[in-house]
């Protein structure tokens, strides 16, 4: 009888050891963007529900469903209390436990005229998926991974890599080269205007 007992007691503590590792391994979504709009019903035409900041966690309701506009909508649950609809491309999956967020950083360039290349890998000599214009703003993922010089982008649902030194949350390299030629402008404006009213106020003494 002790042998059966402990026998149960083996398998209730193994069954809860193997449910607390899937929860702990299993994937949450976050929202992907700021204000993003939650509806009463999968379409932009239907009331909102409620608005979500960007990073908050949610929980998924049954199956994603395409909408009649097409798109992709996905249920959700917030604070387990508020529920609705949100276009799917909102959302990013990280897995519980995991520090990653996402923040919006602009796309710049190392040279005038160039382009920022967004990589299949975290990798200068991966594939070019496509690359986009200085200024773009783009959704980087950050958190606890290091991706050896590059940073993990989310697109449309889809990942890519860009290298770090290309992403930036102030003024992009174009942005401070503008902001210094218009500063020496301005500068050589003021310069003028003074030499003209120098040598006006001189005309009048004499």
């Amino acid at each position: 009888m002790k042998k059966k007992t402990i026998f149960l007691l083996c398998c209730v503590i193994l069954a809860v050891s193997l449910l607390a590792g899937a929860s702990s391994s299993a994937v949450n979504y976050k929202v992907l963007l700021p204000n993003t709009s939650v509806y009463n019903a999968p379409s932009t035409e239907a009331e909102v529900a409620f608005v979500l900041q960007q990073n908050e966690s949610v929980v998924l309701v049954d199956e994603s469903i395409t909408g009649t506009d097409g798109r992709t909508w996905q249920k959700i649950k917030y604070n387990d209390t508020y529920d609705g609809y949100v276009l799917f491309q909102y959302l990013y999956p990280v897995q519980n436990g995991s520090t990653e967020k996402t923040e919006i950083r602009k796309a710049t360039p190392n040279k005038i005229g160039e382009k920022v290349d967004l990589h299949s890998m975290p990798s200068a000599t991966s594939e070019v998926v496509y690359s986009v214009e200085d200024g773009t703003k783009l959704n980087v993922i950050v958190g606890e991974v290091v991706y050896n010089g590059f940073v993990k982008v989310e697109n449309e649902g889809k990942y890519y890599f860009v290298a770090e030194e290309n992403v930036t949350k102030g003024l992009t390299k174009n942005q401070k080269i503008a902001c210094i030629f218009v500063g020496a402008f301005v500068g050589i404006l003021l310069v003028v205007f003074v030499v003209l009213l120098i040598r006006k106020r001189i005309q009048r003494n004499s």
